[in-house]
């Protein structure tokens, strides 16, 4: 057994290239590794699985990338 937490990417058109790159280049870039993911069915939310130790990282690491402004 390995203890694991779900961070999510919400939004809508979560489809569009690249969204999934910038996310796990994020979390490699700061040595979190990703375990499993997924999308929602509608397409609204990315789902990452990493380890529990590497929660916090993980959710400061995919906000700075994810919503930095240029």
């Amino acid at each position: 057994m390995e203890h694991v937490a779900i961070v999510c990417i919400i939004g809508s058109n979560m489809d569009q290239p690249g969204i999934l790159a910038k996310a796990a280049g994020a979390l490699s870039a700061n040595g979190i590794n990703i375990k499993a993911g997924g999308f929602a069915l509608r397409k609204v939310n990315i789902q990452l699985i990493v380890s529990r130790e590497d929660y916090r990282n993980a959710i400061i690491n995919l906000n700075k990338a994810m919503f930095a402004r240029n």
